[in-house]
């Protein structure tokens, strides 16, 4: 699971996608594929579009309109991340674990949702046809929590660097850059290392941290401008 640069975003893609099918942290890869379908099927949710117009998000109840046979409260997450990210509070995170899911598992489906976004956005931008659902891998979930988790500044707990061992340490070190400083963002998906290392991976060839930009390409100011356009757009309270 370490971070391996790629020129491409598709390429970058195309690598990782396949993942998706194998089992993660705290899912089977039947779930984490399910996860995927589950989020694309959120988008057409006549309950979502509801609660997306109420003053609450809690003041509209009804059945979503499902794809797959998750759980309940799995599906409830998957749908609330998709279509109103921007109302997702420590309540929402707590009522999840109430019902029935661990913080891992939040993650780690969290994690999954956002590459599934980036993949169905990338091939909108490009009208393209989205990717196919990745084939399901034999497997068992590893459901071993990394070390050095805590919960600081945040709802959920993240591996702090100075704690990190092993696997979760060498992935910290590829992102830290020369400043040796590990951003919040980057430590979000840390109690799911395998949905940390599938997002970052098709993340990270959208968004230059460092180095000269790609000849022809967008400018730095250029690429924080829409990106900031794009959080404000969306929502983003970050």
């Amino acid at each position: 699971m370490s971070l391996e640069p790629f020129p491409m975003t598709e390429a970058a893609l195309e690598a990782q996608w396949p993942t998706i099918g194998q089992a993660g942290d705290c899912w089977s890869g039947a779930e984490r594929v399910d996860i995927v379908a589950e989020a694309r099927a959120a988008e057409n949710c006549s309950l979502c579009a509801r609660r997306k117009t109420a003053l609450s998000p809690y003041a509209v109840e009804g059945t979503h309109d499902t794809a797959t046979d998750l759980a309940g409260a799995a599906i409830d997450a998957i749908h609330r991340i998709v279509t109103d990210p921007g109302r997702l509070s420590s309540h929402w995170f707590e009522q999840c674990q109430e019902e029935g899911l661990a913080p891992a598992q939040i993650i780690e489906l969290g994690g999954i949702v956002a590459t599934a976004t980036l993949a169905d956005t990338l091939a909108r931008a490009l009208d393209r046809p989205r990717l196919a659902l990745p084939p399901v891998e034999a497997g068992q979930p590893a459901r071993k929590l990394p070390s050095g988790l805590e919960i600081r500044g945040a709802w959920a707990p993240m591996v702090v660097p100075e704690r990190a061992e092993g696997i979760m340490k060498t992935m910290y070190e590829g992102v830290a850059g020369s400043a040796g400083f590990v951003f919040n963002v980057v430590r979000a998906l840390s109690s799911a290392p395998s949905a940390w290392s599938l997002f970052l991976q098709t993340f990270l060839p959208n968004y230059a941290t460092s180095g000269p930009m790609p000849e022809g390409g967008l400018s730095r100011v250029q690429v924080e401008l829409l990106a900031s356009s794009t959080s404000a757009f969306n929502d983003c309270f970050y």
